[in-house]
């Protein structure tokens, strides 16, 4: 796998849309639902959910960004 990344602060980033290009390429069928956990004027939280062809739930994850 080889994904075309961006420096950001010396670490190698693969940008949002290049993951969901091999997602799409690699799992046809399957889906990438992302929901708003918690939003304010300081930080973020998201939940993202994959699900297979047959809408079983294959992985969760969430992740927090602050400003």
């Amino acid at each position: 796998m080889n994904l075309k990344t961006i420096d950001i602060k010396g670490v190698p980033y693969v940008k949002v849309n290049e993951r969901l290009k091999h997602f799409r390429e690699n799992f046809p069928g399957w889906s990438l639902e992302s929901d708003i956990i918690k939003m304010d004027e300081n930080t973020v939280t998201m939940k993202a959910i994959i699900r297979d062809e047959k809408g079983t739930v294959r992985a969760t994850g969430t992740a927090q960004e602050k400003k």
